[in-house]
């Protein structure tokens, strides 16, 4: 019975042993794991291999320790012995960095032409060269430390290029072997030998400069089509000559592609005087398609002017529809005003109604009630455009300072305005007002008729369409 209570209670408490176990690890632990990190991310296992390797034998003594339930003290000492190695790394890469910048550059370009796959022998010469001199460094000796690296980044570039080389030629080198291993170049010199024309064409231009491959990896392709071509011919020949069918049986062979060229096109190859009438045949129909490709391409382009044409009669079309629906609106607008009262014009897009029976007292903006006839067939007007905007314009005569002037056009537009939104709530937030005294007369001010003329409100309709 106690053994179970005991059982119990260790379950109970396991948790919270393994939680409180978790957390003194991470609390030891933590500085050491950050600063293995940081040696990760900036290759310190490489730049200073014994340092590092120093620093992770202490770690790992303190982590059996920790695991077997060593003495705290022990596991701190060898945690404190841990950092100090993991520091002194991370001092060893800014040295490296400072000291060697070329030698770690050609390093870094060699993994990424993939050396250990493509070029493994000089590969694996560099870094152990590389190596070394890293250990060098860490022993102080930085002289030495130079030269190895010196030593190690010519490896470097040299396992680099022929990585390349290796990566862009494979194919064409390994089918050029293949041809010289099965004796093609005795039946197809020529074609052998251009594949390595242009094998050593490509070489010659990564030598000249690696890095720019598009032209080398044109010829390497070109390169690998002529060594399969010419193992092609080898293995045509070959077979005529086992079945001892003679140069008859080649011609015969190399007419049948041509003959069913001919018969795609309706044409019938003959062969009597060689090549040239089929071939002839194909350039002719080759031509005619040509012909025709550029007769659609002209069509289509003839067509797109069309459109084009079409896009704006019908731009214009709809322009003069909306002009003549305008001045048919205009025309019924002007009906419902006398000459004395308004007269209704067209100003681009925009319609204007002038009010000229409009009138206030001298030196007032107040609209009096006998004007609230003219006003309802102004809002009629108004609703004629639906969702239009609108713009109340007050002018004065010149009689009067410049200042008064400006003043009172401003409060009567304002006064029409807002007498028109409250008649009319669904223009609130499409009307606006403004004054412009006796800046834009349109009748001469000399004359009292003049003058009347210029007291107006002018009430800019501008439709929803408008620009």
């Amino acid at each position: 019975m106690r053994k179970t209570i005991l059982f119990i209670i260790m379950v109970a408490f396991l948790p919270a042993l393994i939680y409180g176990q978790e957390s003194i690890r991470k609390e030891l632990f933590g500085k050491s794991e950050t600063l293995i990190k940081k040696i990760e991310e900036v290759k310190g296992d490489v730049y200073a291999p014994n340092t590092f390797s120093d620093g992770m034998d202490a770690y790992d003594d303190a982590e059996d320790k920790f695991k077997n339930g060593g003495n705290m003290d022990d596991i701190k000492e060898y945690l404190t012995e841990a950092n100090t190695n993991f520091k002194k790394v991370l001092e060893f890469v800014d040295l490296a960095n400072l000291s060697f910048p070329t030698a770690i550059k050609a390093r870094e370009d060699a993994l990424k032409a993939d050396c250990e796959k493509n070029s493994p022998e000089l590969w694996k010469n560099a870094e152990e060269i590389f190596i070394n001199a890293m250990e060098k460094m860490e022993d102080n000796n930085l002289n030495k430390a130079k030269s190895l690296a010196a030593e190690a980044e010519k490896l470097y570039r040299d396992a680099e290029l022929s990585a390349i080389k290796q990566s862009i030629l494979v194919n064409a080198r390994e089918q050029i072997k293949k041809n010289d291993d099965n004796d093609v170049a005795d039946v197809a010199p020529t074609t052998q030998a251009l594949a390595k024309e242009l094998v050593a064409e490509s070489e010659k231009l990564l030598k000249t400069d690696r890095y720019t491959r598009d032209r080398a990896t044109e010829l390497a392709h070109e390169a690998e089509y002529e060594a399969r071509h010419a193992a092609y011919i080898a293995k045509v020949a070959r077979e005529a000559k086992e079945m001892d069918a003679g140069y008859e049986f080649l011609i015969l062979q190399s007419e049948d592609p041509l003959k069913t060229l001919n018969e795609k096109i309706g044409k019938v190859a003959r062969f009597d005087k060689g090549y040239d009438e089929a071939t002839k045949n194909l350039e002719d129909y080759i031509a005619s398609v040509d012909a025709l490709k550029a007769k659609i391409a002209d069509q289509k382009k003839q067509i797109a002017k069309l459109e084009s044409k079409m896009e704006q009669f019908s731009v214009t079309e709809g322009k003069l529809q909306r002009k003549m629906a305008q001045e048919a609106k205009i025309k019924d607008i002007s009906k419902t005003f006398t000459e004395s009262e308004a007269q209704v014009l067209q100003d681009g897009d925009n319609v204007i109604i002038r009010l000229y029976g409009l009138t206030f007292p001298s030196g007032q903006s107040t609209i009096k009630p006998e004007y609230f006839g003219l006003l309802k067939k102004v809002q009629n007007g108004i609703e004629t455009f639906e969702n239009s905007k609108v713009s109340v314009q007050g002018h004065t005569d010149s009689r009067g300072s410049n200042n008064l002037n400006m003043k009172l056009s401003e409060e009567r537009a304002a006064a029409v305005k807002e007498y028109l939104t409250a008649n009319m709530p669904s223009l609130k937030g499409r009307i606006t007002s403004k004054g412009y005294g006796k800046e834009k007369p349109i009748a001469s001010n000399e004359t009292e008729e003049g003058r009347a003329k210029n007291r107006r409100i002018d009430i800019i309709i501008t439709p929803q369409w408008a620009k």
